[in-house]
């Protein structure tokens, strides 16, 4: 089993008071899972009417783990739906993709599945109130992909690296082995241990090449192996597409909602939603491929 590490903590004016950047960026190359903690004043973040200060303290897992160059990370809510602090869930209904990065920059694009684009025109323009809030820019407003970068002071930004994934096996886009057995990873899906994979230049494929080079973390849901072929083949569940920058922010109908069949032969095919033109593409690829094994 993984431990979590608190790797890095930034303080409200996102300096760091702990840990490390490299620290942090180890473990996401390594395949740890992470989660963030941030605290925000209920009064200050959830109703501004209210008298009840309380700080509320939030811990949230990023499914996806995207690292930039080697040296910048940056980190998705995948299935995330608003809620709404007590009472449950909160509106409009759609999936809330917020964007962080490791200097504390932070995005969210929702993805509206049901029609209802009136309902986010007002809400992801209201900044009025919110001091800690500083928006950036607001795109695609009315539509069903409206998304905004900004920066909220939280009082506090804990990093946390789940260390429970041992890199078992690594493919070129061509499907030769580049370190790792097959025999070790087939094991690992035998017995039940979690599948991750992550995969290098899908974003810049999907987009315009900017001169970065990424890679991205995702999980796995089925496995299937061929045994006498020795081939590994694993469908991922949901992550976000858009074009590589550092920080890592979104774009004018520059995102898309897809999923992954990986093989350990390289290729890959991708399902992608875009919610502008509201229509699904699949688009085939050959990736280098990193597979890990939950312990």
């Amino acid at each position: 089993m993984g431990v979590a590490e608190r790797v890095l903590s930034l303080n409200s004016k996102r300096e760091i008071i702990y840990g490390s950047t490299d620290r942090l960026n180890e473990k996401i190359i390594s395949g740890a899972d992470l989660r963030i903690c941030t605290g925000f004043l209920h009064n200050e973040h959830i109703d501004l009417s209210s008298v009840d200060d309380q700080l509320i303290a939030e811990t949230s897992t990023f499914a996806q783990t995207v690292m930039i160059d080697d040296r910048w990370s940056a980190y998705f809510m995948t299935l995330r739906q608003p809620v709404a602090l007590r009472e449950g869930f909160g509106y409009p209904n759609a999936l809330s993709l917020f964007l962080y990065n490791q200097d504390g920059q932070q995005a969210m694009a929702r993805l509206v599945m049901d029609g209802s684009i009136d309902k986010t025109h007002t809400r992801d323009s209201e900044e009025a109130g919110m001091k800690k809030l500083h928006a950036q820019c607001l795109n695609d407003e009315g539509t069903p992909g409206v998304s905004r970068n900004f920066i909220y002071d939280f009082e506090f930004f804990d990093y946390y690296a789940d260390d429970r994934y041992e890199e078992l096996y690594s493919n070129d886009e061509k499907g030769i082995c580049l370190s790792g057995s097959i025999d070790q990873l087939e094991e690992a899906y035998r017995t039940g241990r979690g599948i991750k994979v992550s995969f290098t230049g899908l974003l810049s494929s999907m987009w315009e090449d900017t001169g970065h080079k990424e890679e991205v973390f995702i999980h796995c849901g089925s496995s299937y192996y061929y045994t006498r072929d020795k081939l590994m083949i694993s469908n991922t569940l949901p992550f976000v597409s858009l074009p590589v920058s550092i920080p890592l922010i979104y774009r004018s109908q520059s995102f898309k909602y897809c999923w992954m069949v990986a093989r350990t032969d390289g290729h890959v095919q991708v399902r992608s939603f875009d919610p502008f033109k509201s229509d699904w593409e699949t688009m085939s690829y050959n990736l280098p491929l990193r597979w890990f094994a939950q312990r």
